[in-house]
């Protein structure tokens, strides 16, 4: 038997740089980091240190179930539970449903969320999902689930990406098993320090729609400055029912917020945005003469239109873009008079005329027709991804001059994640090939979490030199609810300068 002599005692784990207690911690999970940090001091500093960068975390999951297990939840008493058969507490604690898998997944790491996003698919029960999210997550975290056309993210447990469309579920003998297959959520956590997050929801009542429109804005507005030094918002990521026409908000936010909501972030966070179209013009340009039905009496301009349909794809989807007077505010915030560009989805016609989908098309303002078009929208996927990788490097070179003046080798400017907002109709059916779309981001930021969702009308505004609108002058119209389009939202950080006393 060995004695510790007096005095000679050694603290060994004290031996341990504070370096590698930072590795050591960053790899523990949510809870368990959580319970490291309350052990001393030190431990709460060096956990402070690894939570005080934004950080986004995203899992998928592919699994088709919602299971809850109302034999276990309804067993309140400690001891009726020990009593349970053995069996059926092995098979309920060995299984694991959507909403569990992606918590799992996103809670493996440290993070401090403030806000989740999760995309699922129509087959999901969006009032259960919800609940089973918040009671993971917990109610003091802003969560907004969604039903989405499909989605993109990788799944943590096999390590592979995903791009799921899901097609519409069809009646008959194999329902049931398209009905199990065409399932899955996208989850996304966001940790944003610095930054104020809230939802301000728009209820959409057939009367005044106008006056709730003018009323959510202002609302919006109101909040940003309560909240900040800041007149309007950083970023704003809109959820809408596919039933629901999002010109009239989109248009009413275009005109009052400044340019650099969206792309531009307040103190450290900075928010990146450019996009690939899916749609080619073609035709002369045209002036509609009655609301809602577009006629023309000239036989030779409907023969030239038919005639460049076929030229075209017959199997392509044909839309209208519509140019409207408005007003932007400018730079100083003033109102001035603008253009906007509105897309209308052509459903057919005959005769003399053509049926478009949509309202609010008047006579005198100028129109012209697009196709949809893979080619089109795959040449500026690969524009997209040139942005981006663009955007890496200005981003390493600040990187660069930030960390050679100012900070250590660990404080150095990242990309935290993004998201991505893609049409419904795109995809591998529609390019050929798969992971068209989420190649763009991936391939410039292969280590940065994503989540995306495939949808019906895509809202995206940002810079020109990042939305490949090098070319757009004053007269040119604004457009920022596309179709046929994918949006990529990236997100960096910059940390604040280290200040030094001599």
């Amino acid at each position: 038997m060995a004695k510790q002599l007096p005095g000679r005692r050694t603290y060994r784990f004290l031996l341990v740089t504070e370096e590698i207690m930072q590795n050591i911690l960053s790899r523990l999970p949510v809870l368990a980091f959580a319970n490291a940090a309350c052990v001393n001091k030190c431990w709460y500093k060096i956990g402070s240190q690894i939570l005080k960068r934004p950080k986004l975390a995203s899992a998928l999951s592919l699994n088709p179930s919602l299971h809850v297990c109302c034999f276990c939840s309804n067993i309140s008493n400690p001891v009726v539970k020990l009593k349970t058969n053995r069996a059926h507490q092995f098979l309920c604690n060995d299984y694991k449903d959507a909403v569990e898998e992606v918590t799992e997944q996103v809670l493996s790491e440290p993070i401090r969320p403030h806000f989740a996003i999760a995309c699922i698919s129509k087959e999901f029960d969006l009032d259960l999902t919800h609940g089973l999210i918040i009671k993971k997550l917990g109610s003091s975290i802003l969560i907004i689930t969604n039903i989405a056309s499909g989605i993109i993210g990788v799944d943590g447990i096999a390590d592979e990406l995903h791009e799921e469309k899901w097609e519409t579920t069809t009646v008959g003998p194999n329902s049931q098993e398209l009905d199990t297959i065409d399932r899955g959520l996208v989850l996304l956590f966001g940790f944003l320090p610095g930054l104020k997050i809230s939802t301000i929801p728009l209820l959409r009542p057939m009367l005044e729609s106008n006056k709730l429109v003018d009323k959510f804005v202002m609302d919006i507005l109101h909040y940003t400055s309560v909240v900040s030094d800041c007149q309007a918002p950083t970023a704003i990521i809109i959820f809408g029912d596919k039933t629901t026409d999002m010109k009239l908000v989109v248009s009413k936010m275009d005109c009052v917020m400044p340019e650099e909501t969206i792309i531009v972030g307040i103190r450290e966070i900075q928010f990146h945005v450019t996009m690939s179209k899916g749609l080619m013009p073609f035709g002369p340009k045209l002036e509609p003469c009655k609301t809602r039905r577009i006629e023309w009496v000239a036989v030779e301009i409907l023969n030239d239109l038919k005639q460049q349909f076929r030229d075209a794809d017959m199997s392509a989807d044909i839309y209208i873009s519509v140019t409207k007077e408005t007003m932007r505010t400018n730079d100083s915030g003033i109102l001035i008079p603008g253009r906007c560009l509105d897309f209308y989805r052509v459903k057919g016609g005959g005769g003399r005329y053509f049926n478009v989908h949509g309202v609010d098309i008047q006579p005198g303002d100028s129109f012209l027709f697009y196709h949809s078009d893979s080619e089109t929208a795959s040449s500026t996927c690969v524009h997209a991804f040139n942005k981006l990788l663009t955007l890496k490097a200005e981003l390493k070179s600040k990187n660069y001059l930030h960390l050679s003046k100012f900070a250590d080798k660990d404080d150095k400017k990242e990309v935290p994640g993004g998201l991505i907002f893609s049409c419904d109709r795109r995809g591998e059916s529609f390019f050929g090939e798969p992971f068209v779309d989420s190649s763009p981001f991936f391939d410039s930021f292969p280590t940065a979490p994503v989540a995306g969702l495939l949808c019906r009308g895509e809202i995206g505004r940002g810079p020109k030199s990042l939305m490949n609108e090098e070319n757009k002058d004053e007269k040119t119209p604004n457009c920022c609810l596309h179709v046929y389009s994918t949006i990529y939202l990236v997100m960096s950080y910059l940390p604040p300068p280290t200040c030094f006393l001599y």
